[in-house]
């Protein structure tokens, strides 16, 4: 498959949209296995704030605390 062609499928995959499942799965090898593993479970972790470290700080920009 050329580029091109494997770039028409998934345009097409995402422009089908979640209703119509027998032509969104068209991109799909016929032995695919797709899982939505959030559909039965999510598992979300919260820790406690920290400050960061200094030598981090190259990678960031500050921002404005929200409602200000």
């Amino acid at each position: 498959m050329d580029e091109a062609t494997a770039r028409a499928m998934i345009k097409d995959h995402f422009d089908t949209g979640s209703d119509d499942f027998v032509r969104s799965s068209e991109i799909y090898a016929d032995d695919a296995v797709l899982e939505f593993p959030q559909v039965v479970r999510e598992r979300i972790y919260f820790g406690e704030p920290w400050e960061p470290p200094a030598w981090r700080a190259q990678w960031v920009e500050p921002m404005e605390p929200q409602g200000s």
